[in-house]
């Protein structure tokens, strides 16, 4: 029989959570992909709400050299 552990997010969270903006660039959210190593990434406004998601594979097929922004690109729930 499995054994089921039980963690808490906070156990495993990083502090400060790393964000992007809607408005950042696609390289600006590359470089912290990654800098920190992240797979992805939350996307909050500009009132620091949760938006969205980012992930490298958003960001491969958007190219860093594109003129679009997160918020064009980013998985909306």
């Amino acid at each position: 029989m499995k054994r089921v552990v039980t963690m808490r997010v906070l156990n495993v969270m990083q502090r400060p959570v790393r964000v992007v903006r809607q408005s950042d660039s696609m390289r600006t959210a590359a470089v912290l992909l990654a800098e920190f190593g992240f797979a992805a990434v939350p996307v909050v406004d500009d009132h620091d709400r949760l938006v969205g998601m980012l992930n490298s594979g958003d960001v491969l097929r958007a190219g860093t050299a594109s003129s679009e922004t997160v918020g064009e690109v980013m998985t909306a729930p």
